[in-house]
């Protein structure tokens, strides 16, 4: 305003200028007004125990006050000891001990409560006592038509030397002495057995004992299963690698669509990759229910779940590779461009290839009508191996991330073919 007077030539009264110690006050009045500030805030000080460091990230001169104020009455910055337990501390004392095990009498000792003094050793009971019977009690309990005493006397010395472990007590064997062969499951049975019978016959008179049943049977059919399932064929064991479909072993009428269901144990992913490669053989999703039609469908989308795992092991395998590779490159990279170019790395590719094709071919083939025995050829749009792109290489180091993502591509693959 006094700029605009001074160029019209206004005279204007004689008025002190405004300045900033006008605006903000005389020194002596802010001074007033800080000591009243200072008066009013809370001085807080540093608690006894606290560090200065830990204090100094709470609170300083220079910051606003603590958020959070110290509630606790008690004297100082430390917390009383926890309390573990209400019992007085328990003493112990070295003391010697003898271990019922030892037929040599030796005295050991170690560290015990001092209220177990005097009492018997507690890894005693630990202690495998062998079965010891007189001639009375074989002749009348443990007399076998299938073992003789010469038999029975060997099987329990054998036990008593190897600590009861029968896959060496029938390596050991006497057979010159004893030709019959016997089996681990018969030399189990009748050394539990005569420890049943000696229990019983010694137990007292109302008291049930505590004996220890094997079932020689079971066993034998266990491991003749385990045999059969180490037996199997390739061709077995990929077919159990498959889609396991439900058995229908109830009575009644059923319909003979629900055998085309897939089960639960399928994906969604897998589900939606065997739905896009039935609409590239141009199969339909639920061809006519009859017994040849069932059979071969569910036959065609078990080597499709195969052909869809192999083509995941395949990438997981090459990844690896790949892995190797660059690291053996890092580390040496004379012998490694030697190795690259003495060996020709590009032969796994067209292999790989290779066994996509022969696959996608054999599924490819010939799909049969739901009408009868006529086959018609389905020309395919692209190979397998083209569809599914087996010599595809994850992106990423991350395993259950880099199947996720070869699923998804799957899906992308049969989408763009």
């Amino acid at each position: 305003m006094s700029d605009v007077l001074d160029i019209l030539d206004v005279e204007r009264p004689n008025t002190p200028e405004v300045s900033k110690e006008s605006i903000l006050g005389t020194d002596a009045r802010k001074n007033k007004l800080m000591q009243k500030r200072k008066l009013i805030e809370a001085t807080f000080k540093r608690p006894e125990g606290m560090h200065r460091e830990l204090y100094a990230l709470l609170f300083s001169d220079a910051r606003d006050n603590p958020p959070l104020l110290p509630t606790d009455s008690s004297q100082g910055y430390k917390r009383n000891k926890a309390k573990l337990g209400i019992r007085r501390v328990r003493p112990w004392r070295w003391m010697p001990f003898n271990n019922p095990a030892r037929k040599d009498g030796v005295m050991l000792s170690h560290w015990r409560r001092l209220a177990d003094e005097g009492k018997e050793y507690p890894f005693a009971k630990f202690n495998k006592a062998m079965p010891t019977y007189t001639e009375a009690e074989y002749q009348q309990h443990l007399a076998s038509a299938q073992w003789s005493r010469a038999e029975t006397d060997h099987l329990l010395e054998l036990c008593r030397r190897f600590d009861q472990r029968f896959l060496i007590v029938k390596d050991r064997w006497d057979t010159g002495r004893f030709p019959t062969g016997r089996s681990v499951e018969d030399l189990k049975e009748r050394y539990y057995g005569i420890c049943q019978t000696l229990a019983r016959v010694r137990a007292p008179p109302g008291q049930e004992p505590k004996g220890r049943a094997f079932d020689a049977d079971h066993e034998r059919r266990r491991k003749e299963q385990l045999l059969k399932l180490y037996d199997r064929t390739t061709e077995q064991a990929v077919e159990s690698a498959g889609i396991r479909f439900p058995d229908f072993k109830a009575c009644g009428v059923s319909l003979r669509s629900h055998r085309m269901k897939l089960p639960a144990s399928v994906g969604q992913k897998k589900t939606k990759a065997i739905e896009q490669l039935l609409q590239e053989l141009g199969v339909e999703l639920n061809p006519t229910p009859s017994e040849e039609v069932c059979q071969h469908f569910n036959e065609l989308r078990s080597d499709m779940v195969l052909l869809y795992e192999l083509k995941l092991a395949l990438a997981t395998c090459e990844y690896e590779l790949q892995t190797l590779r660059h690291q053996f490159e890092v580390l040496a990279p004379e012998r490694a461009a030697a190795t690259a170019a003495a060996t020709g790395v590009a032969a796994l590719t067209s292999s790989s290839s290779g066994i996509g094709a022969s696959i996608g071919s054999t599924i490819g083939a010939s799909v049969t009508e739901p009408g009868g025995g006529s086959t018609t050829e389905t020309p395919m749009r692209g190979g397998i191996s083209e569809i599914l792109d087996v010599g595809a290489t994850p992106g990423t180091p991350n395993r259950k991330r880099r199947a996720a993502i070869e699923q998804s591509n799957l899906l992308k693959k049969f989408k763009k073919a």
